[in-house]
């Protein structure tokens, strides 16, 4: 409890730090840690390479991080913006960290033209019914949308790609077991 109380702190001041006058991020950045994570049954996964075994994605994992993708605006935006994690993705799959990006739509066929479109190198899972967001508890801000979890609990939440003192926190807690 103390550990996650000092990374919220210590989040909170990276957050703040860069923008002080934000203080609806501290609110949605205490709302989301610690709560409980749920990844639904019923997800379709696609675009899975043949160096990817889709049983390395099973809810027991200690650690995980989770994208969720709200495709209510443009999903080829969306994709373009997480294009990045085809560095990053394999980085965490090698420390045995599943990297769940959930998007929410019934749109698949369009959604695999656009994942070939942008040469997008990682797995994605489906999420058709919205469950994923009926189940857990979702920031209202992107930001947040990405999180770790630990343990089906989130312990840091925040974008790393894009964010360097993030990146080395999520790095620093999967480093420790």
């Amino acid at each position: 409890m103390v550990r996650r109380f000092s990374y919220l702190i210590l989040l909170a001041i990276i957050l703040i730090s860069c923008n002080p006058t934000n203080k609806d991020l501290l609110n949605d950045l205490t709302n989301i840690v610690g709560k409980e994570i749920v990844i639904p049954e019923g997800l379709v996964p696609i675009n899975f390479p043949d160096t990817i075994k889709s049983s390395s994605f099973k809810n027991n994992n200690k650690y995980k991080i989770v994208v969720y993708i709200d495709s209510m605006t443009c999903s080829e935006c969306k994709l373009r913006k997480i294009f990045p994690w085809n560095d990053y993705f394999y980085f965490f799959y090698s420390k045995r960290v599943p990297v769940y990006i959930i998007m929410n739509t019934s749109n698949v066929q369009g959604l695999k033209k656009v994942i070939n479109m942008l040469d997008l190198k990682f797995p994605f899972f489906i999420d058709p019914d919205g469950n994923y967001k009926i189940m857990n508890t979702i920031s209202k801000n992107e930001i947040f949308r990405t999180v770790l979890v630990k343990e089906n609990k989130v312990l840091l939440a925040g974008d790393p790609i894009f964010n360097n003192k993030l990146m080395k926190l999520y790095i620093k807690e999967i480093s420790k077991d």
